[in-house]
């Protein structure tokens, strides 16, 4: 993942920790899809809607012949748990994944190929707002993670342990947080912009790291 990367401590030294903040290309393209079919709540974790909102498609003809909206879902979801699980690889290179990933999931390989222009518009645009914004969000969520850690070390009475946090924001409708991960969390691109609603998504989350 290309990140904004800032570290507390020496590595290796007690209370150190490090923090990346970026985006996901292969995410954003992600969500364009499922937004397009239809499948909002399709998860885990299950996620808010994007925006600006994708208006549907009609996919039944598309997709009846190899398993409907059931097999689309299944296979949705295996691709986003690949996703969430290979975080450390993902990029902010605007390279629509290739629809031959999907010749395994018959029927997203054939949304996919449907929508891969609109797709990759879709996410290339959301690509720039997030450069646009990124130096001074990341900075946002330096702060707090800082302010955070320090309040649980001078709670616990003792040095945070070491540990990686990695956030990735994603276009949702609603300024929330998801703890996806052990170590990931994805959030809104609203969230920032709000610290003390930040602060409270942040908390147990690093409270659990630290």
């Amino acid at each position: 993942m290309n990140a904004r990367e800032s570290a507390g401590g020496e590595a290796g030294e007690p209370g150190s920790w490090t923090l990346s903040v970026g985006t996901s290309f292969p995410m954003l393209v992600a969500l364009y899809l499922r937004e397009s079919a239809g499948m909002h709540d399709a998860g885990p974790p299950t996620l808010a809607p994007i925006e600006p909102r994708v208006h549907g498609s009609e996919h039944r003809h598309l997709i009846a012949d190899v398993g409907g909206h059931e097999a689309l879902r299944i296979e949705w979801e295996a691709w986003w748990h690949q996703l969430i699980r290979s975080h450390s690889e993902l990029t902010q290179t605007p390279d629509i994944p290739e629809t031959a990933q999907f010749l395994g999931s018959p029927a997203l390989h054939r949304v996919a190929s449907a929508h891969r222009g609109a797709a990759y518009s879709w996410a290339e645009e959301r690509l720039r707002e997030h450069t646009h914004r990124q130096a001074r969000q990341a900075a946002t969520l330096e702060t707090e993670v800082e302010a955070v850690v320090r309040a649980c070390e001078r709670t616990l009475g003792r040095p945070a342990q070491g540990f990686t946090l990695r956030l990735v924001i994603l276009p949702f409708a609603e300024p929330r947080a998801w703890f996806a991960e052990p170590d990931l969390v994805l959030l809104s691109h609203q969230l920032p912009d709000d610290p003390p609603l930040l602060r409270s998504y942040l908390e147990p989350i690093l409270e659990l790291l630290v």
